[in-house]
């Protein structure tokens, strides 16, 4: 083989593999990459947005099971609206129970009234119960 023709094969190669096998490279270590960072996420969003929240001791839990059936006004909420004036006292989850509901007990910062949140897992729904005085 000359001289031309070895030019003109390495040109056809680098012509070859910047037309097919880069891609192909970009592609793979494209996805490589995005499945490193949705494992880190993954790992990492559990704990960014975890808050510990106590379960209802004996007391607290009669309270919410008598008030619930006496409440006249209940509107759906927002968790993340709550955080401004509303602080979370516990909740009532039973893990037997696969209903999917949780009680929660909110006490409003400004009034000192009680308020409980039912949540209802199997369609994502929140209802504010309340007010109640202690």
């Amino acid at each position: 083989m000359d001289g031309t023709s070895k030019a003109w094969l390495a040109l056809i190669l680098r012509d070859f593999s910047q037309a097919f096998i880069r891609p192909i490279l970009r592609r793979y270590m494209q996805k490589e990459i995005m499945r490193h960072l949705l494992l880190l996420l993954f790992l990492v969003a559990n704990y960014s947005v975890a808050t510990d929240v106590v379960s209802c001791d004996s007391g607290n839990e009669k309270f919410i099971r008598s008030s619930i059936g006496q409440s006249k006004v209940s509107k759906p909420y927002s968790p993340s609206e709550l955080a401004k004036e509303f602080e979370l006292i516990c909740e009532i989850k039973d893990p037997k129970m696969m209903d999917g509901l949780v009680f929660l007990l909110y006490k409003n910062s400004e009034t000192g009234f009680y308020y409980i949140g039912l949540y209802n897992g199997l369609d994502g729904s929140n209802q504010m119960n309340g007010p109640f005085v202690r």
